[in-house]
């Protein structure tokens, strides 16, 4: 089965970013895990790792879907920081409307 342009672009993402995620994830919950009268098991830390990675590469894959559609020079500081923010639900809308918004302030419209 093809995939379209989108669908590899956030695949390439995504990888990217669960890598990043993973490990920023791990450390938190090792960390989290250590810190005195904390009682975080290490599969807790591990699930806390998994999901931070996702979460990177959710955003990693948005990010390139974003340049790709509109040029590297419209993510601006503004939109890293709206993309930092956004939670998992507006980054679902986010992907959803990259691929047919017509301008980057029609993907991030509330």
């Amino acid at each position: 089965m093809a995939t379209t342009i989108a669908e590899q672009l956030y695949e390439e993402g995504y990888a990217e970013g669960y890598e990043e995620g993973y490990a920023e994830g791990y450390v938190e919950g090792f960390v989290e895990g250590r810190e005195p009268g904390r009682e975080v098991g290490r599969q807790e830390g591990r699930e806390g790792a998994r999901e931070k990675a996702r979460e990177v590469g959710r955003i990693a894959a948005l990010r390139i879907m974003l340049v790709s559609r509109f040029g590297s020079q419209a993510l601006d500081a503004t939109c890293d920081a709206r993309l930092q923010a956004a939670t998992a639900a507006a980054i679902d809308r986010y992907l959803e409307r990259v691929g047919v918004a017509e301008s980057l302030a029609a993907v991030f419209e509330e």
